[in-house]
Formats: structure tokens, sequence, C-alpha cells
């Protein structure tokens, strides 16, 4: 088993990586995300384009009806009116929870100010084929830089007027559609160890936790901010700290995320420093060595096989991840 076999055991998203030669290629240019090959560059933010205007699947009555067929785990509906930024995400539905209905809070979004969050909408059957369009187009560009996609997911966001979405970081690189409605995007360089120190960044990658992830109004000058209206959209880079401040009116957006395999490789150099550290060694940071960095990830590889196969062992046989 290699890095993306386990990484899609263990998580739910579709399967992204690429069959044959070099996958299907683009005969024009892609038909809804307009990333642009000759100026991607996956390692700073940056605007484009989307034509999701008028789709069918993008519009506040067809999220809605997304919302009702997915599992209760998968979305979240609260009042947002004392969100903040520095606010942690982790738990910030059950603390601002409401004891309205699901559909009271939909048919008063702006009153309410109601956040309404639809996760993994690339596992609902409707949505599907139709996220793995939006990925097809985004590899275009990954091509470009020669990164080669392995996972996808999706999500959908409403949020009402002034909404906040509060500081953290994703697992994944983002592209954001914005729909309707307008907002202020602030995002964070993952470069500055002041901002993501050695100690956060193996925690987050480790634990998959916020909990060291904590806005600091101070910080704020550092970030690059983007204004976003509808047919606007956003690519950050992976594990970007940001956070997002909601405009005048409601706003509908949806994203599609994705896992490289340099993400993933990454993602498991993080782990092993951090498994090195809780041995009381001292590891260089990530980035200081490719070699290291390279041995680093391999020596994960040998771990994560160790640990299935125990687990395998102390289990009914069924490996878990």
């Amino acid at each position: 088993m290699n890095d993306s076999d386990a990484l899609l055991e263990r998580i739910d998203g579709l399967d992204m990586r690429e069959r044959g030669l070099n996958g299907a290629m683009s005969l024009g240019p892609p038909p809804y995300v307009h990333l642009d090959p000759a100026t991607f560059s996956d390692d700073r933010p940056q605007k484009f384009t989307h034509s999701l205007r008028g789709h069918p699947l993008m519009t506040l009555p067809s999220f809605v009806e997304l919302a009702r067929r997915r599992p209760k785990s998968r979305v979240r509906i609260y009042n947002a009116a004392s969100v903040t930024a520095g606010d942690r995400l982790e738990g910030v539905a059950d603390k601002h929870a409401s004891e309205r209905s699901f559909e009271e809070m939909v048919a008063d979004i702006e009153q309410n100010k109601t956040y309404l969050f639809v996760q993994n909408v690339e596992t609902d059957p409707i949505y599907a084929p139709f996220v793995r369009e939006l990925l097809e187009d985004v590899k275009i560009a990954l091509r470009a830089r020669g990164r080669k996609m392995v996972c996808g997911w999706a999500w959908v966001f409403i949020s009402a007027p002034g909404a906040v979405t509060p500081y953290h970081r994703d697992h994944e690189q983002t592209c954001l559609l914005q729909l309707t409605g307008t907002k202020t995007v602030s995002v964070f360089p993952t470069s500055d160890r002041e901002i993501c120190s050695e100690e956060e960044n193996e925690f987050f990658h480790t634990h998959a936790s916020l909990q060291k992830t904590v806005f600091n109004e101070s910080m704020q000058p550092r970030a690059r901010t983007f204004e976003l209206g509808s047919g606007d959209a956003l690519y950050m880079p992976f594990s970007a700290p940001h956070w997002v401040q909601n405009g005048s009116v409601t706003s509908a957006s949806f994203s599609v995320t994705y896992a490289t395999e340099d993400t993933v490789s990454l993602e498991h150099t993080y782990r092993m420093n951090a498994l090195l550290r809780r041995a009381g060694l001292r590891p260089k940071p990530v980035g200081d060595s490719n070699t290291r960095d390279a041995i680093k990830q391999q020596a994960w590889r040998l771990v994560h096989q160790a640990r299935r196969l125990l687990r395998r062992d102390r289990s009914t046989g069924t490996a878990r991840y």
C-alpha cells in the first residue's frame, strides 16, 4: 500500500489519481474553473474566476435539498451573530447552536445570522459527478506545476450578512468559488514561523486539531486580503491559515479541495518530526533539507505500515487507519 492508497483508505473522498499514461488531457479551456496554468503557483494564494453562476446545482434551493439529504453529522447550522475571527472553529457550531429547526433557520437566514456548512459534498450521489468535473478542471493547472492530485472533496457555505468564519487551517489545497454575495478572505503565509511554528505545524498535521492554531489581532497585517464577489474564486495553498468576513448580503460559496502527492508527503514529514520530538530528539525543521525530509517520509511510511499491521492483528482482521 502506498501513501495515496493509505490516504484514500482513511478519508472519504473522490479518488482523483490519474490512470493510464498521464490521465485524460484537456481538449480546451476548462468549462467551470478558470485557474490559468501559465500563472498558477501552488505556494501562494491567488484570485481567479469561475463559470458556475446559473448552474442548477449551485443555487440556494439545491443546497438546502442537499443538506436535507446529508447525514446530520455532515451538516452544521448555527447562529453566527457573535462569532469572531478569534473563536475556535472546532466546536463553534455546538457553542452557537440554535433551538430553532433547520427549516426555520434556512427560511430566515438574514434575520437569524445563520451559518450553514455542508461537509463532504463529494459523497452525495447527485453532486459527486459534478465535483469530479470541477477537480478535473483544477488538474489542468496542477499538471503545469508537475503536481499529481490524489484525492478530492467539496463543501458548501451559506452565511448571513456580516457572518465570520473563524481563523483556521485546512488539510487540503482549496479553490473557494464565490456564487452570490461578497466576502473578504484573509490568508496568512505558512512560511512565517511566528504564525505557523514548528510546534503548531506538527500538532496540526499529527492530531488533525486546531487546538494550537490561535488567532492574534497583531498577526492581521501579515495577511493577504482578497475581496470576492459573484464569479470570483480564490486558491489557497496547502494548510494556509485564513479567516473570512462576509459582506452585507447573504453569501453562498462552493469549495473544492484536494490533496496531492506532495502535500501528503509534507504532512508525513511533520508527523515524523512530531514522533521524533516525543522520543526526546530535536528534529530539524521541515524544509531545512530535502534529503532529510525524504528520509523522514520513508520512515513515516514504515511506521504507518507497522501500526496498520498491529491494528489488524488486534482487530477482527480489518485494517483501520
